[in-house]
């Protein structure tokens, strides 16, 4: 079957479906659409004058559409769904490369016990990366354009706890599967009332294994939040996104601050990310962003940004948005999006 078609056909079999008294299926997503300007463009691997004005899709977050779902078993089991769908909104076209639910697609039971699913899912590390980044993984400041992001895996299984005392955590195995990567990650968190800590460790393998950690916080003070995170990789090219690159000897550190805050009805938020390349090359990394967020009511709302990458020795990374590959040094946006 056409790829394209898939959701489609999927959105017409569940309307068409009976749900029962006990089962929710829940239709959502969000249209995101932004103009940009990418100055300082890279051509055939190297940074040019040139620059790029383009009408982009996820600007300030990934444009998608999602089945949602959940059926009550009975003394407190439940089974759970989700099915999500990237798309790319200035053409129609899916995202994640063409993939029919690119962004998730997973099932599973939750209870008392806690929440165990299989599928294509987030990584515990990419939870704790995006809680310890004011700008949440996204917008054009994301944390992701610099430290190593490592979002979704196929093949997986994941585990989330209940809170107990505050803390959670995140136990999940990706099994690879032919020449896929197998990994594993496992993640702690702590909330209490302004204060959230997050640690996680990963471990990713196929011909070579490669490891990943990351420590990170933030804090509440009332009008303000300040965010931090440290990373360290081993083994792992620290240079390449979104997916781990295995690279035997390779060594990358990687630190965030930044804040948020409301300003009028909306939020600002900036950061600065630096990137510690500890290889021969030494292609150290920092960026600068800016952005902010108003909402016009519950669903929609208009946003603009500014990010700037300063690369060295020869990088090559650039700032992006959370559908598409980056395609300069600066970017500057002023975009729309609206949820359902």
């Amino acid at each position: 079957m056409n790829p394209q078609r898939t959701g489609l056909w999927l959105a017409c079999l569940l309307a068409a479906s009976p749900v029962m008294a006990q089962s929710t299926v829940t239709l959502y997503g969000r249209l995101d659409m932004s103009l940009s300007l990418q100055n300082r463009v890279f051509v055939n691997g190297k940074v040019t004058d040139k620059s790029v004005r383009a009408a982009d899709s996820g600007g300030s977050n990934g444009t998608r559409v999602g089945f949602r779902g959940t059926e009550d078993l009975g003394g407190g089991l439940k089974a759970v769904f989700v099915l999500e769908e990237g798309i790319q909104a200035d053409t129609g076209l899916l995202g994640q490369g063409g993939r029919a639910f690119g962004r998730q697609s997973y099932v599973g039971l939750e209870g008392a016990w806690g929440r165990l699913t299989a599928g294509r899912q987030y990584t515990p590390w990419f939870d704790t990366l995006s809680t310890a980044d004011p700008f949440g993984n996204n917008f054009v400041g994301n944390s992701g354009n610099v430290e190593f992001a490592n979002a979704r895996v196929d093949n997986s299984l994941l585990y989330r706890s209940p809170r107990f005392g505050g803390f959670t955590l995140q136990v999940l195995t990706a099994y690879g599967e032919g020449t896929a990567q197998r990994q594993n990650n496992v993640a702690l968190a702590y909330q209490n009332g302004p204060l959230w800590i997050g640690a996680a460790y990963g471990q990713a393998k196929l011909a070579s294994r490669g490891s990943f950690s990351i420590l990170g916080a933030s804090y509440d003070f009332g009008p303000l939040r300040v965010y931090g995170n440290v990373t360290r990789l081993s083994d792992i090219d620290p240079t390449a996104q979104p997916a781990p690159v295995l690279s035997p000897g390779a060594r990358g550190r990687s630190w965030l601050l930044g804040a948020n805050a409301p300003l009028g009805a909306g939020q600002l938020m900036a950061s600065v990310v630096g990137l510690d390349d500890q290889r021969k090359a030494n292609r150290d990394a920092r960026q600068y962003a800016v952005a902010y967020n108003y909402p016009l009511s519950k669903r929609t709302s208009l946003y603009a940004g500014v990010g700037r990458i300063v690369n060295r020795n020869g990088g090559v990374l650039t700032v992006n948005t959370p559908s598409y590959p980056g395609r300069g040094e600066r970017q500057t946006q002023l975009g729309i999006s609206q949820v359902f």
